[in-house]
């Protein structure tokens, strides 16, 4: 079966358009901070390997990140025999839903910076049905 070895990740998402990011190798810039940080202790005390997963606002991706999809989508088409381009078109739909709905409860719960809200909504009441329940997307 292989060597079957703990991996850690650590996910940041930043906004690129902030005054404060105004670097042009901002995610590359965010993964080395990541692995300044916490990248010893993970591989001396839990004898781990540690990938930083870096996505900015506007949908891209570090390059250690991209290479983890790209290895997690190589994986798993081999082992279901699917097509590659579809597991890892799945893999960043998901990753992207999943970023999304994040950051709607952030604003939810939090509110936006500098604005204070004076009712919250519950978040039992909020759908966050994103996509559809049906298969097919035909008109009736």
């Amino acid at each position: 079966m292989g060597d079957i070895r703990k991996t850690y990740f650590d996910l940041r998402v930043t906004h690129a358009g902030a005054k404060s990011n105004c670097d042009l190798p901002l995610l590359s810039k965010n993964e080395a901070e990541k692995r300044r940080k916490y990248s010893s202790r993970v591989i001396n005390t839990e004898k781990s390997s540690f990938v930083p997963l870096v996505y900015s606002t506007a949908g891209s991706t570090g390059k250690e990140c991209q290479r983890h999809h790209k290895r997690l989508a190589e994986k798993i088409s081999t082992k279901r025999h699917e097509q590659y381009n579809d597991v890892i078109n799945h893999i960043r739909t998901r990753i992207r839903f999943a970023l999304l709905k994040s950051a709607l409860i952030a604003i939810i719960l939090r509110g936006i910076r500098g604005k204070q809200t004076k009712g919250a909504i519950p978040l039992s009441s909020i759908p966050f049905n994103l996509i559809p329940e049906e298969n097919t997307y035909e008109c009736p």
